[in-house]
């Protein structure tokens, strides 16, 4: 009885011992998977191949920028800080660069998205043609001045590599309407709230209107690309 009783003791005492390693285990990896940094899954890596798209398509560095054409700060987005991304960035093969509608301010936020969208399947050159265009005819966001007539003359005296008659067309059958809503969608559901919305291999850009906020982002998404 002696015996068997010591052998209880040694077996309780072992059991307590393995308890007490796996609590500082479960411990130590818990405290291991705070500090690690946890992988960015890129909500948008299914959206680049469907979207106005320029750049090396098969760069590891992705951005894509969220716009509105009646956005006043997205004008100061393609206009100050894109020709940089471009010249630095894209010209050199170092990144992919994509437009994405997401288009809220008013109902000819959808038209100019929609015509963009009906120019980039007829000429995917000729809608970043189109883009900077509105652009720079860009009217007061509280007004509707994206009107098809409005957009349809500014193709026909502009791109005239671009069928204008089709452009009307597809905005008369509101062929890329569901296209549009899709993209709206898919932007809320990647965390855009406003935009210029700028992301970054997933991550979004917190300050897209100040190119040395780009840049820095950029160059940390290279860098870890090459790892």
């Amino acid at each position: 009885m002696a015996n068997q009783h010591k052998k209880k003791r040694d077996m309780s005492g072992l059991v307590m011992i393995t308890i007490l390693i796996l609590v500082v285990a479960i411990g130590a990896f818990g405290i291991i998977q705070q500090v690690m940094p946890k992988e960015v899954v890129d909500p948008f890596k299914d959206y680049y191949a469907t979207q106005p798209t320029t750049g090396n398509i098969n760069a590891k560095v992705k951005v894509v920028e969220f716009g509105d054409y009646k956005c006043p700060y997205c004008k100061t987005f393609t206009e100050q800080i894109y020709p940089q991304i471009k010249k630095d960035y894209i010209d050199t093969g170092k990144i992919s660069f994509t437009f994405g509608n997401y288009a809220f301010i008013g109902p000819d936020s959808v038209t100019a998205a929609e015509a963009g969208l009906s120019i980039y399947k007829q000429n995917p050159d000729a809608f970043w043609k189109y883009h900077d265009l509105v652009y720079q005819n860009q009217g007061d966001e509280r007004t509707q001045w994206a009107t098809a007539s409005f957009l349809l003359d500014l193709v026909r005296k502009n791109i005239p590599e671009v069928d204008a008659n089709k452009v009307e067309q597809d905005l008369n059958n509101k062929t890329y309407q569901t296209e549009v809503s899709t993209s709206n969608v898919k932007a809320e559901q990647g965390g855009v709230q406003g935009t210029p919305a700028v992301f970054i291999n997933g991550v979004q850009v917190d300050n897209p209107l100040d190119y040395s906020s780009v840049k820095a982002a950029i160059e940390e998404a290279l860098k870890e690309s090459a790892k």
